[in-house]
């Protein structure tokens, strides 16, 4: 029988209050600059600019693995929408990320890290990126000593990206699991990852971004790992509204799935809940992407466990 488990979300949602009725694509994103967990520094380029010395600074560091980069202003501007200036580029580094993911699995939905360059209503240039403190909350790995390596490399990252000054309002209360949607499968983790893909590659509307095998990683530098991978993959007609409504909402997109074996044997995959990105970033006026979202999102769940 085919299971969602929805975490809890709700206090954030009624605080943010994703069902409002208006659009404000083209309105300032008030709440941008007040995401628990953000963390920001101001450039002093465009985002071009910007985005050119960050993943120059990215991809010349050993520490990381450059693993994609979204533009997410051309993105929209190919399905006919309008958006900012908006860049997103992924990075990992498997020595880093493995002890986090042996502590626990689903934190692979967090991993690769994800650094956004936007400008702002105002024409303000940002960087920004969650503090790993969010990651050590939401997947309860805040022991793992790794999480301050990644957090030297997310911050001397985006200085150096921006020549600014990074900023960090501190991530408050995340819950266990917060905004997290599981399903169960009925198949093995290859078979499930295998069917995963097939349905995104059939939806003429969704392009696969980038895919990563956590466990393939673990092994390469000598470590276990059960099997956990993650594909990234979007569809910019839906995502679009959501950063025209907040910006920072781009840091979650494009949409990630994860498929993984637990310590019994039993596979499962994992998404975030659109609602709660949305509300997260508090965008509003989008009730009708996220349904949407929400149904491509089971769907594909659906497809890739048999249920």
């Amino acid at each position: 029988m085919f299971t969602l488990r929805f975490f809890p979300f709700l206090l954030l949602f009624l605080l943010v209050g994703v069902g409002c009725d208006s659009d404000n694509g083209d309105a300032p994103p008030p709440s941008s600059a007040n995401v628990p967990s953000l963390v920001r520094a101001q450039s002093d380029t465009d985002v071009p600019g910007t985005f050119n010395r960050l993943s120059q600074t990215i991809q010349t560091n050993p520490l990381v693995d450059f693993v994609a980069a979204v533009n997410h202003s051309t993105n929209a501007q190919n399905a006919g929408l309008t958006l900012r200036p908006m860049r997103v580029v992924l990075a990992g580094n498997p020595v880093a990320d493995t002890p986090i993911l042996q502590a626990n699995q689903v934190a692979g939905i967090d991993v690769p890290q994800r650094l956004l360059v936007y400008e702002a209503a105002d024409g303000s240039v940002f960087a920004a990126y969650d503090d790993p403190e969010y990651l050590a909350q939401r997947h309860g790995v805040g022991a793992v000593a790794t999480l301050g390596q990644i957090r030297n490399v997310l911050r001397s990252s985006a200085q150096a990206g921006t020549n600014g000054t990074v900023s960090d309002p501190g991530v408050g209360t995340i819950s266990l699991n917060q905004g997290l949607v599981s399903a169960e499968s009925n198949f093995n983790a290859e078979t499930t990852y295998t069917r995963l893909r097939a349905a995104i590659e059939a939806n003429a509307t969704l392009t696969i971004v980038a895919e990563v095998s956590h466990d393939a990683n673990a092994k390469a530098i000598g470590e276990d790992l059960r099997p956990t991978r993650v594909i990234v993959f979007g569809n910019p007609a839906l995502g679009t509204p959501l950063m025209q409504s907040s910006q920072t909402t781009g840091l979650d997109l494009p949409q990630k799935m994860l498929v993984y074996t637990d310590a019994t044997g039993s596979t499962f995959v994992v998404f975030n809940d659109p609602a709660y990105v949305a509300a997260r970033h508090g965008a509003s006026g989008v009730n009708d992407e996220i349904g949407q979202i929400r149904t491509a999102l089971q769907g594909l769940a659906a497809t890739a466990t048999g249920n």
